[in-house]
């Protein structure tokens, strides 16, 4: 584990680009230590989502230096949806283990919207189901 004075992350007039006639990011500059809480705030479109993508290696850097240090998780806010149930969306091909299936609809404060649904958590989403909204997926 990383002491809290180490740096976690250490971009120096940093760029990045997805490539010609495309968005990038203008230079930046940005050192995070090990341990920091740091929140990411800005207007829609301002590149938010890109900086993180950014400091995950999923957009080209094209000038500059830039580091990670030690391990980076990130989760896209792009859901994956498939046309099943939404049980079957939340357990993504796991075994259903009904115990643990009730506590993750739980702790992401969809009991009433699975009540709600046609027919509970067997309910078809997806294309060829019932839409669900932003905060649901």
């Amino acid at each position: 584990m990383l002491d809290s004075d180490k740096k976690a992350i250490d971009l120096n007039k940093t760029a990045f680009s997805w490539g010609e006639d495309k968005f990038d990011l203008k230079p930046v500059s940005l050192c995070i230590n090990a341990g920091e809480f740091v929140a990411i705030v800005g207007k829609i479109g301002s590149g938010k989502t890109s900086l993180l993508e950014a400091i995950a290696a999923e957009m080209p850097m094209v000038k500059g230096n830039g580091n990670v240090y030690g391990k980076l998780a990130y989760v896209t806010q792009k859901p994956c949806i498939l046309n099943a149930t939404f049980r079957e969306n939340v357990l993504m091909a796991s075994e259903y283990k009904e115990e643990l299936f009730n506590s993750v609809v739980k702790a992401c404060a969809l009991e009433e919207d699975v009540k709600q649904f046609p027919a509970g958590d067997r309910t078809e989403i997806g294309r060829n189901g019932i839409n669900l909204s932003g905060g649901q997926k």
